[in-house]
C-alpha cells in the first residue's frame, strides 16, 4: 500500500460511487480510476476533503480540473454540501468535500457529515 494512503472508509466509498454514476467526458476512465484507488489518511481540510492514490492509471481525458461534482443534504446537515473531483495530468488526484453555504463540516463518529 502507499506510504500516507488506506483503503477508503464507508462513507468515502459511497462519495466515490455517487460520482461514478454521473455522465461526463472521460468518465469511463475516471471510473476505472476510482474503482481501486486508494485514499489519503488524512483529511485535507477540516470538511473531510481527501487525496486519492490512483493505482489504474489509465489516462481520463478532461477538459477541466473539475469534470463531476455533487451536491446534497445529510440527515444531519443544515444545508447542502458540495463534493467536487479534481483530476490533474489525466489522473483522478482530489476529493474536495465544503458545505455550500460556508461555515465548517465536521466528520461524526459514523462518517456522516454535518454542518457547525
Amino acid at each position: 500500500m502507499a506510504s500516507g494512503f488506506k483503503t477508503p472508509e464507508v462513507w468515502q466509498q459511497e462519495l466515490l460511487h455517487r460520482l461514478m454514476m454521473e455522465e461526463f467526458e472521460g468518465c469511463e476512465a475516471i471510473r476505472l480510476q476510482l474503482k481501486d484507488c486508494l485514499v489519503s489518511i488524512d483529511a485535507l481540510d477540516a470538511d473531510g476533503s481527501f487525496k486519492l492514490h490512483v493505482l489504474n492509471r489509465v489516462p481520463a481525458t478532461v477538459s477541466v480540473r473539475v469534470p463531476v461534482g455533487l451536491a446534497g443534504y445529510t440527515s444531519t446537515s443544515e444545508g447542502p454540501i458540495v463534493v467536487l473531483l479534481h483530476v490533474l495530468d489525466d489522473i483522478c488526484d482530489e476529493v474536495e468535500i465544503y458545505p455550500a453555504a460556508g461555515g465548517v463540516i465536521s466528520t461524526l463518529h459514523n462518517g456522516c457529515h454535518s454542518r457547525k
